[in-house]
């Protein structure tokens, strides 16, 4: 387990499972380090450059959508308006040969954080 205390890291990517920590406890055993705290677990295939540079949007989100009180059909709404209003970005790449990530990281990730709710709901 990383020591997040002493790197500063606020997530970690396990294959293709994102943990993104709100808040972190360390709690100290007698041979090991623990950690407690808020965490989000997302499927995804963002890489770590990418998720370091959206983290504090992408902790964001997550937190407006956790500070609604898991209304799960007002969550999954405001996910699908979003991937709704963001579309065009898909359809231009797609034409242009452009690699999404590359070119639209920040609205990737966000999209890739709505399209998981739309699917899954709000857990």
């Amino acid at each position: 387990m990383l020591n997040r205390k002493t790197d500063d890291r606020r997530f970690e990517l396990h294959g293709e499972y994102l943990h993104i920590y709100d808040t972190l406890t360390e709690i100290e055993h007698e041979e090991q380090v623990e950690y407690e705290g808020e965490l989000y677990v997302l499927q995804t295939n963002l890489t770590e450059s990418v998720v370091t540079n959206n983290y504090t949007i992408m902790l964001s989100m997550l937190q407006k959508i956790r500070e609604q009180g898991k209304q799960c059909g007002h969550t999954k709404g405001l996910a699908q308006a979003y991937l709704d209003a963001t579309d065009y970005i898909s359809n231009k790449c797609y034409e242009l040969g452009l690699v999404v990530a590359d070119r639209y990281p920040n609205e990737f990730a966000l999209r890739q954080t709505a399209r998981q709710i739309v699917r899954e709901g709000w857990k």
